[in-house]
């Protein structure tokens, strides 16, 4: 009987171990797209020489140490990169974004945020879709080059047709990207 205990909660503990792992994917995501988003804020920045908000990357880490232990007590290793997220948000996607368009370009800040906000629910919107209908379509077990190619083109073709739907129906830019690409076309054909 203490063997098959044992066992039960060896296998209970792999289970959990299993899916722990793929719960932080989407944090990494996240946390990797913070990253590459903070430099054209950043570069502008640098080029207006607003050096004046030297107390954000302190308030950053502070926020950083104090959620990431708060969270990872009580989710573990989530926790601390949900910390590590948060505190970015607060800083490099909120502050910064805000201190530069007040202090730097004067222009209301609102010119950014609303326009930044409305492309992050059309970007969640798609990972939502995506993920419903890769989990519809099970395109998980993969045992051979055959398997991997056809499970590639699904999730190529998925992905661009959708994201070029939404973006083509919410974004002005993209429509005129392709205007642009049409005008181009028709040039060369004539």
């Amino acid at each position: 009987f203490y063997r098959i205990k044992k066992e039960e909660e060896e296998n209970h503990r792999n289970k959990k171990e299993i899916t722990t792992k793929f719960d932080e994917e989407p944090l990494f995501i996240i946390l990797t797209s913070i990253s590459m988003l903070r430099t054209t804020v950043d570069s502008y920045i640098y080029a207006y020489g607003l050096f004046q908000d030297v107390w954000a990357p302190v308030l950053e880490a502070v926020l950083n140490l104090g959620l990431s232990i708060c969270l990872g007590y009580f989710w573990s290793l989530n926790g601390i990169v949900l910390g590590i997220i948060l505190s970015q948000m607060i800083i490099i996607l909120i502050w910064k974004p805000y201190f530069l368009f007040v202090k730097g370009i004067e222009v209301e800040a609102s010119k950014y945020f609303v326009p930044t906000i409305f492309r992050y629910a059309g970007i969640f919107f798609l990972f939502v879709v995506t993920y419903f209908i890769f989990d519809y379509l099970q395109i998980e077990t993969i045992s051979n080059l055959k398997q991997l190619i056809i499970s590639s083109l699904y999730v190529f073709l998925i992905c661009t047709v959708l994201t070029f739907g939404v973006f083509y129906l919410l974004f002005h830019g993209t429509r005129d990207f392709v205007s642009r690409l049409v005008t181009m076309f028709k040039r060369n054909n004539s």
